[in-house]
């Protein structure tokens, strides 16, 4: 899917009644989990990924292959 809307691991902002926002903000909470690697190897530093901010507004630029329906 290219939007995260429906999607289980999908956590929208909220107002303060329950209701979602009208800013259409939220955070992918999906967790990823790197493989582990043998023992004679190692990272030469910690693997970087972005927050995971997204948008009820606007389309992903590819499908999400971690999308889940709710």
């Amino acid at each position: 899917m290219k939007s995260c809307k429906g999607c289980k691991h999908a956590d929208w902002k909220r107002r303060a009644d329950g209701k979602l926002h009208p800013d259409g903000y939220g955070f992918c909470g999906c967790e990823v989990r790197l493989p582990p690697l043998p023992v004679a190897k190692h990272w030469i530093s910690r693997p970087i990924y972005t927050v995971g901010t997204i948008n009820r507004h606007q389309e992903l630029p590819a499908h999400c292959v971690y999308w889940i329906m709710a």
